[in-house]
């Protein structure tokens, strides 16, 4: 190949052929040597073997003259006439043809050698349609990113928060819109954009000055161990700001929200507290605040407890030694029943027990608290009424014992409760049926329970009444009809009471039946999408390793022999000329091992087991683990590309948690099937995986990208721990039917 610029060109001497010979076969670019005065073939490496489909034997016995269409032969044999270097004229696009007739266009890059000691000519052949297509992905690449570049700027100047970036030493290298109306840098201008305020300026020198020691202190800590800092401020005149300082590779970014409403909820709420205990202190009974997690630690007491002769000081201290006021025959069960109330997730409920007061007597009191929950959702607090109930506890007990079925087990529950006579006519029925129903109460008391049933359903009651009255009567779906004619799915207990009669409860799954639906359309979007995006993923991985292998490693390949060239040329210092040359081979070893990262070709020549053995074979020289491959099969078998492809992707992604993170000594790899179905297996006996990992939490996005690729070729994936311990790793694919 010629030197840069076309310089110092002499004949390459190339009696010593061993380099030379090795960097020519290895040339991933058609490449071939050619007489002097005869043009016939001297010598064509594999690349030119494949492109133009001769042998090598049928290749050495063509001439130039052969490659080209008749039209062009005539132009190449006036260059032969030509009394000037032929090497510099052959440099140029042509038409070649291959061995079946088919014409194509031909980059030629040609140099003079000599070659068994007669002039030569050495010719390297490109396409040109790939670095066409090339040019034009960079030029798409190019736009796309302007224009997410623009996307990103429109989101950062319509954030409802002030955002500013900060380069090392703190000064501010952007500022959107927002930042600059809180900070009172500058007001925006007509057409919506904040300006150049803060450009350049320290970011510290636009704060107030009570606030720019926490600040800088807090940017310093963050630059140091790079984590956000949240800095509570600064205030302005009209309001409050909160600065959230966000390391990143550039500097810092720094948001400022403004959190005056949170503050001022901050304060009412404050003056609600002191409401809300001037109101318990009124009140004629005894308010009381506890924790609501054992031992329900007392929090506060209103002074109403000197009712019972007791100082709220008193009572709080006491109540810390597990309630010894209470009688002795209710403490366990009140807690008990606390502690369950609380285990079920209710968030109101009611006691009756005894307490002593100070001179020893028992007095009966109800206690009705409720759950005052914490920002997550969770109880915090417990908050109650304690009354005295002793002068009314019988005649309430009688009343209790009355309604606590009717109104206990009807009135109070959600679901639709309705009370069925032996004769299928309703009794009762509590509110939550009847706006379900649609019914008023007189109008619905005395109906058939036919006549709430779907005309479809009707016939079944008849016929479940035995299973009923035997109490072996489950859960069961009904389609029910409400009074304004439509019907909606509901889910159906019922219960047969002694007296013949029977209750039936009634959920309405209208909700639940939607939620349905539209959970399995959005699993049939997400699987499209996720199909569409491992197709993507593909095809970039495809060209990448396509520039990989007719780009870079073409560089590499010419760049040696140059090398050599250079080293004959102009003596080149052996121990210099070595250092490049172990340069570039290993160049050409990590070019190919990129390779063979991103596009495994043994994957696509000859399948998924062969791929697998290849990569498990990659990886055991610094494993320091066994790694084992056993294929089930009877014969070669090929699956879909997209099945063989994240399959593969599985089980490399479960090789490499194995040997990173789970410090396994043996793994085992196997592969089973059929035409119509394949089971890929990755068993390891490390230490395991958490359940949160099994279920991908967020920010291990391995386990998360092998579930997608299940998903996308419709496969099932199950990931637990192993019958022997360690990790294991199943997927299960089934052809459509």
């Amino acid at each position: 190949m010629p030197g840069p610029g076309g310089r110092n060109r002499r004949p390459v001497q190339t009696n010593d052929e061993g380099d030379f010979r090795r960097a020519f076969e290895a040339h991933p670019v058609p490449t071939w040597l050619v007489e002097r005065r005869t043009l016939r073939f001297l010598a064509v490496n594999d690349a030119a073997l494949a492109r133009y489909g001769w042998s090598r034997d049928e290749f050495l016995a063509l001439d130039l003259l052969a490659i080209r269409p008749p039209a062009e032969r005539d132009a190449l044999r006036a260059l032969l006439a030509a009394e000037r270097p032929l090497g510099p004229a052959l440099r140029r696009s042509w038409t070649h043809r291959d061995r079946s007739g088919r014409e194509f266009e031909a980059e030629v890059q040609a140099r003079e050698v000599h070659f068994d000691g007669q002039p030569a000519l050495l010719v390297a052949v490109a396409d040109p349609s790939e670095r066409r297509a090339l040019e034009r992905a960079r030029d798409e690449f190019g736009e796309r990113a302007s224009a997410a570049t623009g996307r990103l700027h429109a989101v950062l100047e319509n954030m409802a928060e002030g955002f500013v970036t900060l380069d090392a030493g703190g000064r501010c290298t952007y500022a959107n819109r927002h930042a600059t109306v809180l900070l009172h840098a500058a007001a925006p201008g007509p057409d919506g954009a904040a300006g150049d305020a803060l450009q350049g300026r320290l970011l510290a020198d636009a704060l107030p000055a009570d606030a720019r020691a926490a600040f800088v202190a807090a940017c310093d800590a963050a630059r140091l161990d790079g984590r956000a800092r949240v800095v509570d401020g600064p205030r302005l005149v009209d309001r409050w700001l909160e600065s959230r300082v966000l390391p990143w590779e550039g500097g810092l970014a720094v948001l400022f929200a403004d959190v005056s409403e949170r503050r001022r909820a901050e304060q009412a709420l404050r003056d609600s507290e002191r409401e809300w205990r001037t109101l318990a202190e009124q009140l004629p009974a005894v308010v009381y605040r506890a924790e609501a997690v054992p031992p329900y630690r007392l929090l506060y007491v209103s002074p109403r407890v000197a009712d019972f002769g007791y100082t709220p000081a008193e009572w709080t201290a006491a109540q810390a030694q597990a309630a010894p006021y209470l009688h002795p025959e209710d403490r366990e069960p009140v807690l008990a029943a606390l502690h369950d109330a609380l285990a079920r997730g209710e968030r109101e409920f009611s006691f009756d027990y005894r307490v002593r007061d100070r001179r020893g007597q028992w007095r009966h009191v109800h206690d009705a608290a409720r759950v005052v929950p914490a920002h997550d959702g969770r109880p915090a607090l417990l908050q109650g009424v304690m009354v005295e109930t002793s002068a009314l506890r019988q005649a309430e007990r009688a009343l209790h014992e009355a309604e606590a079925l009717r109104r206990g087990l009807i009135d109070q529950l959600g679901d639709g409760v309705l009370l069925v006579g032996p004769d299928h006519r309703l009794l009762d029925v509590n509110p939550a049926a009847l706006e379900m129903l649609g019914y008023a109460r007189d109008a619905l008391l005395g109906r058939r329970l036919h006549d709430l049933l779907a005309p479809h359903e009707r016939h079944r009651v008849e016929g479940e009444m035995p299973a009923l009255l035997a109490g072996e009567l489950g859960l069961v779906e009904r389609d029910h009809l409400r009074r304004d004619g439509s019907t909606f799915p509901c889910e159906v207990r019922a219960r047969a009471l002694p007296d013949g009669r029977y209750l039936k409860v009634v959920r309405d799954i209208s909700t639940r039946r939607a939620a349905e639906r539209a959970l399995i359309s959005y699993q049939l979007e997400l699987s499209e999408l996720t199909q569409r995006l491992l197709a993507q993923e593909r095809t970039t991985t495809q060209r990448l390793a396509q520039t990989l292998h007719d780009r870079l490693g073409q560089t590499l390949a010419v760049a040696r022999l140059e090398l050599d060239a250079l080293r004959r040329a102009c003596g080149v210092p052996e121990a210099a000329s070595l250092r490049l040359d172990t340069l570039l081979a290993q160049a050409m070893v990590e070019v190919r091992e990129a390779l063979a990262e991103l596009r495994p070709p043994s994957l696509e020549d000859f399948g998924l087991v062969a791929a697998l053995e290849t990569e498990l074979a990659r990886l055991r020289p610094g494993a320091g683990t066994a790694l084992r491959l056993v294929a089930d099969l009877h014969d070669p078998r090929r699956w879909p590309a997209p099945v063989e492809y994240s399959a593969f992707m599985i089980a490399r992604e479960a090789v490499a948690n194995a040997l990173r993170h789970a410090q396994a000594r043996e793994v085992l790899v196997r592969v089973g099937g059929d035409a119509l179905h394949l089971r890929l297996e990755v068993l390891d006996d490390g230490i395991g995986t958490e359940p949160a990992l099994r279920q991908g939490r967020s920010g291990h996005l391995g386990l998360v990208g092998m579930r997608e690729r299940a998903l996308a070729i419709g496969a099932r994936l199950v990931l637990g721990p192993g019958t022997r311990g360690g990790t294991r790793v199943l997927l299960h694919w089934e052809r459509p039917a």
